[in-house]
Parts: C-alpha cells; sequence; structure tokens
C-alpha cells in the first residue's frame, strides 16, 4: 500500500491540474497567472469577471485581444476615454455580452463581423470614433438590439437590407458618415422604432413608402 500511495498522489495531483485547466481553458496570463486577465494594470477572473465599467478616465493604447476571455462578461463600457486601433475581433467570443459602449475614443479600421456573434446584444454604441468601411452583413444577426448608435464616423457604402432583421430595434442612429445609396425598403420593418437618425450623410434617392410603418 505504500508503494501504491505515491502513484495515487500523483494521479490525483494531476487530475486536480486538469480540473483547473478546464475550468479557464487553459488561459494563463504572463502578468495575472492562470484564470486572470490583466487590462490596463489590474487583474480580471476569467469566470467571475461580468462587467467591466471604465469609462471616463484616460485609458491609451489598443483594446488587447486578450478582452475576449472574459467569456462570462455581460457589459463593457470603454466609452469616453483614449483608446486606438482598431476593435478586436475578439469581442466576437463575449457571448453573454448585453451592453457594449466603445463610444467617444479614437478608434479606426472597420467593424468587425464578428461582432454579429453577440446573439445577446441589446445595446451597442460605437459612436465618436474614426471608424471606416462598410457597415458588416453580421449586424442583421444582433435581433435582440434596441439600440444602435453609429454616428460620427467615416463609415461607407449602403445601409444594408439586413437592418430590417433587428425587430426591437428602438433607436438607430446613422448620422454624421459618409453613407450612401438608398435607404433600403427593410426599414420599414423596424416597427418598435422610436428615433431614427440618418442625417449628414451622402444617401439619394426617394424616401421609402414603408417608412410609413414605423
Amino acid at each position: 500500500m505504500k508503494k501504491l500511495f505515491p502513484i495515487l498522489f500523483t494521479l490525483l495531483f494531476m487530475l486536480s491540474c486538469d480540473q483547473g485547466t478546464e475550468k479557464c481553458d487553459g488561459y494563463v496570463d504572463d502578468s495575472c497567472g492562470e484564470c486572470s486577465v490583466s487590462l490596463w494594470g489590474k487583474c480580471y477572473d476569467v469566470n467571475e469577471t461580468t462587467g467591466l465599467v471604465l469609462y471616463f478616465n484616460q485609458l491609451t493604447g489598443e483594446i488587447p485581444s486578450s478582452i475576449g476571455n472574459l467569456k462570462n462578461l455581460r457589459y463593457l463600457f470603454l466609452n469616453d476615454n483614449q483608446l486606438v486601433g482598431e476593435i478586436p475581433e475578439s469581442l466576437g467570443s463575449l457571448k453573454n455580452l448585453t451592453y457594449l459602449k466603445l463610444s467617444n475614443n479614437n478608434l479606426t479600421g472597420q467593424i468587425p463581423e464578428s461582432l454579429g456573434n453577440l446573439k445577446n446584444l441589446e445595446t451597442l454604441h460605437l459612436d465618436n470614433n474614426e471608424l471606416a468601411g462598410k457597415l458588416p452583413l453580421s449586424i442583421g444577426s444582433l435581433k435582440n438590439l434596441t439600440y444602435l448608435k453609429l454616428s460620427n464616423n467615416n463609415l461607407t457604402g449602403e445601409i444594408p437590407a439586413v437592418i430590417g432583421n433587428l425587430v426591437d430595434l428602438e433607436k438607430l442612429y446613422l448620422t454624421n458618415n459618409q453613407i450612401s445609396g438608398k435607404i433600403p425598403n427593410e426599414i420599414g420593418q423596424l416597427i418598435n422604432l422610436e428615433k431614427l437618425r440618418l442625417n449628414k450623410n451622402n444617401l439619394n434617392g426617394k424616401i421609402p413608402s414603408s417608412i410609413g410603418n414605423l
């Protein structure tokens, strides 16, 4: 029995390590250790962090891609800081996110397609940045969205027809971009819409009759 004890102890130790690894999918941050993410000088537990409220600070640099490891995050407020760079694709991994506010920063690049994975998202504020490119078609997958604010960027292209999928949308702000083309007929499907702002763009054509459904 004495000979078996070291073997049993080793097996139990390995099992406990494996369980700990599964708990956070083996994620290890060099600054914080296992199951934690380092963000702007602080450590956040991968499993226990459900919200980050860091608005109206002086945060600089890019949004770390490691933020996508906070799998239980429900709200992320990074608005009104001095953040630069592109919105990381890893934000699309935050499947429990309901509120995402990145307004009033200096973010550039395109809105990532991966944001379409955030099926529980209710509020998306990306206004007052320097975002460019077309609205991603994946935005039509955000069917729980009630508030979409993309004003004061450099967005181009047309308003995609998939915008009509957002039937719970109450507020849609696309003001002051470089959006062109016609207003899609599908916008008339937004029967819960209370506020619609499309001014200061390059839209043309007739206002669709479907807008009378709103």
